[in-house]
């Protein structure tokens, strides 16, 4: 471990644990260079969280987020803005699918309509057709 750095370097689980993000966003900066990791003899991959106290320890501690050192706080507000980004992107999507879902509806809702209007016709015409050949000829009799 690199003394210069102030810090611990810990699992990605413990550090999701830490800084109340999740082990894919953790991820997602390690890959951005946001934060620094490095693979254990265990092969765990191992970021570097610097002066952060566990979210338990810190309430244990009666610490609050002011007392936190500003780089851990600047650590925070970015995955905050990097989760805020993923979810705002995500609400884009599904509305977009929203979007798309309302048009099919309205597609199948005309097609139905048409199909029951033609149920309807059919209906109408194989009624007709079932009269008996008596009835049709009275009936043309008395409209003469």
């Amino acid at each position: 471990m690199d003394e210069s750095q102030p810090g611990q370097w810990v699992t990605l689980a413990e550090a999701s644990h830490r800084l109340g993000a999740t082990v894919d966003a953790l991820r997602k900066r390690v890959r951005r260079g946001q934060l620094e990791a490095r693979r254990g003899n265990d092969g765990l991959v191992r970021v570097l969280v610097a002066g952060q106290p566990a979210a338990g320890q810190a309430l244990a501690e009666g610490q609050t987020q002011a007392g936190l050192e500003p780089d851990g706080l600047d650590v925070e507000l970015a995955m905050v803005r990097e989760e805020l980004a993923e979810t705002r992107e995500r609400a884009a999507k599904a509305e977009g699918a929203l979007e798309t879902m309302a048009s099919r509806v309205q597609d199948i809702a005309a097609a139905l309509a048409k199909a029951e209007a033609r149920g309807d016709r059919l209906e109408a015409a194989l009624a007709e057709a079932r009269r008996p050949w008596l009835a049709k000829v009275f009936e043309g009799l008395r409209r003469r």
